[in-house]
């Protein structure tokens, strides 16, 4: 699976960033977008390591189209969505950075009666890019 997240912080104080996040991913025939309001803690290490643990609310919306004619699928749906997840970031200068991040998404997904089950939990392993002006 592909996936790109987009997201951009207030620091009301260093230790501590909201702000939207943004997750597109486009998988063929199937394809997700969410957006999340997240508070994010900071835990700074020296070394220029941080721990970011992070959880927020928002929603996802879901679209599957799969071929054409009477066994065709065009299902979607739309509902809330809670990310939690942990980012270990390295800055290699105040303005640039790498980080990994895990991430457990909890929603419920219904796009039935195309899928008879639910989804209710989704899990990203997200590598990035971190750059502030």
């Amino acid at each position: 699976m592909f996936a790109l997240r987009f997201n951009l912080d207030y620091y009301p104080d260093p230790k501590l960033s909201i702000g939207p996040v943004m997750q597109i991913s486009p998988m063929g025939d199937f394809f997700q977008i969410s957006i999340a309001g997240a508070g994010r803690y900071h835990i700074r290490f020296k070394d220029r390591i941080n721990l970011v643990p992070y959880a927020g609310i928002g929603l996802v919306r879901v679209d599957l189209d799969k071929g054409t004619g009477p066994g065709s699928i065009d299902r979607n749906d739309t509902t809330w969505l809670i990310p939690i997840g942990l980012s270990l970031e390295y800055h290699a200068d105040r303005n640039f950075g790498l980080s990994s991040t895990l991430q457990v998404n909890l929603h419920d997904i219904n796009l039935s009666p195309s899928l008879p089950q639910n989804d209710h939990t989704s899990i990203a392993l997200l590598f990035g890019i971190g750059w502030r002006p």
